[in-house]
Order: structure tokens, then sequence, then C-alpha cells
């Protein structure tokens, strides 16, 4: 299910939690179609897009061998000026929840 609310020109864009892989290619289009806007109108103002995530382990997606997850996604949204806040209860966490050593890829999108 997706929600959306319109405020003073921004947007409101909450996912529910149904299925993590439909929400996080709903989160990868809402964000990453901003950026042909943007190259086509640099000198506009560009509000930044948050992304708030509780229980991030319970959402994260990593490819192993083709980086197709998340972290593609936090390579890739820096540029439509995406800011990602995640909350995990631990990186042991998110290593159990990740496939390999993938948890340490995803992990250093976030340092980056």
């Amino acid at each position: 299910m997706v929600e959306r609310q319109r405020k003073d020109q921004g947007g409101i864009l909450r996912f529910a939690q149904d299925d993590s892989r439909v929400q996080n290619d709903k989160r990868e289009r809402a964000v990453l179609n901003r950026i042909p806007k943007i190259k086509k109108d640099p000198g506009r103002y560009w509000r930044q897009v948050f992304f708030i995530c509780d229980e991030y382990h319970e959402f994260a997606t990593a490819g192993q061998n083709d980086p197709n997850g998340d972290e593609k996604f936090l390579a890739l949204s820096r540029e439509p000026r995406c800011i990602p806040i995640v909350a995990t209860q631990s990186i042991s966490s998110l290593h159990d929840a990740l496939p390999g050593e993938t948890w340490r890829t995803v992990l250093q999108a976030f340092r980056a």
C-alpha cells in the first residue's frame, strides 16, 4: 500500500510493510525517477528526499554477485539528493538478514 500526501509543494510518501521487494521497488522508482528531472532543470532548487526506516534489517536486500539491492540504490540515490536514515537492532541483525558478506557492502554504502 502506498499513501501520498501533498504539503507545501513537497510530498510525503509512505510505504506499508507488505512485501520488502515490492516496497524496495517503489522506493527506488520514487527516488531514482528524479534524476532525469534534475538533469533537465539543474538551475532549479530540488528538495532533499529522506528515506527513513526503522527495523531496517527487516527490509534490507543485497545482491551477492550482482549489485542489485540496497547497495545499488544507496550508491545511486545520492544524485537525486536522497538522505537515508535507518535504524536496526544491531549490526548482527543486518548480518543475519543478508546473504554472505553482502551486509558489509550495504553498511559501507551508508558510510560513504
